[in-house]
């Protein structure tokens, strides 16, 4: 018995995430661009620091997004919250790993953009798609069978999944389980990509 705006409202959530995470890691392309990292090579910070840092950043950002995204709904839209300490915390978790997880996938287009303005238009050619199969505005099933196979592996799927069982329940597409080792997945492989390709000068 959920509404549209039910339905809907995770999936928004789950797009801020994602759009946090990726296009916040232009950050460290814009820091390469202007030579800034090739200076601070020459101070006691590491890499390593500034990185965790700006990780830390993007991650806030995020759930701060998602915190005034879900105060909006329930306050303004009425939608229908699990509002559970366990749902609650499971949310701010998930909000926490696709954050990261779309950050792994940011940092790997950054190895193949040379300047700040160069990295937008490959964030967009990796993000747009996912807006409209990923389930965020209206279910997968609706999609057609042969694109289902893409649409099951997209990580922008699995994280809308998670926000969706955890804030207001429903019948699930994927186990959360499944979907959280989905987000895993993509934050070992895009996050150990990253570090092999990613130029810092």
């Amino acid at each position: 018995r959920l509404s549209t705006i039910d339905f809907i409202v995770p999936g928004i959530v789950a797009l801020s995430v994602m759009n946090a995470g990726v296009f916040g890691a232009v950050n460290i392309v814009s820091l390469r661009e202007r030579r800034v990292l090739r200076r601070l090579q020459a101070t006691p910070v590491s890499r390593l620091t500034i990185v965790s840092a700006d990780i830390a950043l993007r991650i806030v950002l995020a759930l701060t997004q998602a915190v005034i995204l879900v105060v909006a709904a329930r306050l303004v839209f009425d939608v229908r919250l699990n509002e559970s300490v366990g749902a609650l915390v499971g949310l701010a978790g998930i909000v926490v790993l696709g954050g990261l997880a779309f950050l792994a996938v940011g940092f790997f287009v950054g190895s193949f953009a040379r300047t700040e303005q160069g990295y937008f238009p490959l964030a967009q050619v990796v993000t747009f798609p996912m807006m409209f199969i990923s389930g965020v505005f209206f279910p997968i099933e609706n999609l057609p069978d042969w694109l289902q196979p893409v649409i099951n592996i997209l990580p922008l799927t699995h994280l809308a999944e998670a926000v969706r069982q955890l804030m207001i329940g429903g019948t699930a597409t994927f186990p959360l389980w499944a979907s959280v080792l989905g987000m895993v997945a993509y934050l070992v492989v895009f996050m150990t990509l990253a570090v092999r390709l990613f130029r810092w000068e």
